[in-house]
């Protein structure tokens, strides 16, 4: 910026001389009126030399207060985001633990409840179960003393099932080869 007065200065200068006959060799004395004129010029040019460099200072200075508000605000947005997320986190796992709790104490309370209505109910002591090649009587009551409930029923609670053909023979011909029951066709079936 200073250039850029310092070149309109000296062209002004220029220019003030430019339109005057030289008579001698030696430089003529610069009228008094002209004198001030470039003083005043120069002046000016000083003046407005020393305006620019303060603007250019407070625009300088305004662009480093900005940055250092805007860093200041992006702190204070991660800093605030971090303790949301933080106290949410602590929420939700308070959450699930609560909701935890809840299934496991209904869990036990189905639990409970399926035990006691099982518990008044008597289990036949004898099950028949029709089919085309005669029908099989099980001794249940028998089978449940002896091999326990979870032999034929597994994990869920006694009660009746499904005994297809494949699942029958699976079950009870390969219990009957280990504990000595019957496995021929007529051990079981009766017409």
């Amino acid at each position: 910026m200073k250039t850029c007065w310092l070149v309109l200065l000296v062209c002004g200068l220029l220019m003030v001389g430019c339109g005057e006959k030289e008579t001698t060799t030696t430089p003529a004395p610069v009228p008094a009126e002209k004198a001030s004129a470039v003083e005043q010029v120069k002046k000016s040019a000083n003046e407005a030399a020393t305006q620019a460099t303060k603007m250019v200072e407070a625009g300088s200075q305004l662009v480093k207060d900005a940055g250092v508000a805007a860093e200041e605000t992006v702190k204070e947005v991660v800093t605030t985001a971090k303790e949301d997320l933080t106290v949410a986190t602590a929420t939700a796992k308070e959450k699930a633990v609560e909701v935890g709790k809840q299934i496991k104490q209904e869990g036990t309370d189905l639990i409970t409840s399926v035990k006691t209505a099982a518990s008044g109910i008597k289990a036949p002591e004898t099950v028949v179960i029709e089919n085309k090649n005669g029908n099989v009587t099980l001794p249940h009551a028998e089978h449940g003393e002896m091999y326990g409930c979870a032999t034929c029923h597994g994990d869920n609670p006694p009660g009746p099932f499904e005994l297809g053909k494949d699942t029958a023979h699976k079950l009870c011909k390969d219990c009957h080869k280990e504990q000595g029951g019957p496995t021929k066709c007529s051990g079981c079936h009766v017409k």
